[in-house]
């Protein structure tokens, strides 16, 4: 029974991680659909200095027309962390584009065997 639920986690865990693995690649390469997948109903969307709560498809909106005027190349994961409770983690990557490059930050609540994102920060880094 231990072993089941040992398994369980390392599952769930690998599962999340493959997500935010995922949700960085598309910003990578500008995939809207990649993104939009992960984002929750309503997420606190901060674009250099820019910032509100939006519905998801506001936010949509905004990240894709900032991802069609920058042209992102590359994405350098910098660190992350988690709750205490493991309910929550972040985690931040170095963006490369056209333009520049910028810092970004994305929070995830866990949800199962998911992560939703609740916030997304872009600042020139």
């Amino acid at each position: 029974m231990r072993f089941f639920i040992i398994l369980s986690i390392i599952s769930t865990a690998l599962g999340i991680k493959a997500q935010e693995n995922q949700f960085f690649n598309a910003m990578r390469t500008g995939s809207i659909s990649g993104i939009s997948q992960y984002l929750d109903n309503k997420v606190e969307l901060s674009i250099i200095d820019d910032h509100n709560m939006y519905s998801r498809n506001q936010a949509i909106q905004k990240i894709n027309s900032w991802l069609n005027k920058s042209n992102p190349s590359s994405v350098q994961n910098l660190h992350g962390g988690e709750s205490n409770d493991n309910s929550s983690f972040y985690h931040v990557a170095k963006l490369t584009t056209r333009s520049g490059h910028y810092r970004v930050f994305v929070y995830f609540e866990r949800g199962g065997n998911s992560a939703i994102i609740k916030k997304i920060q872009i600042d020139p880094f």
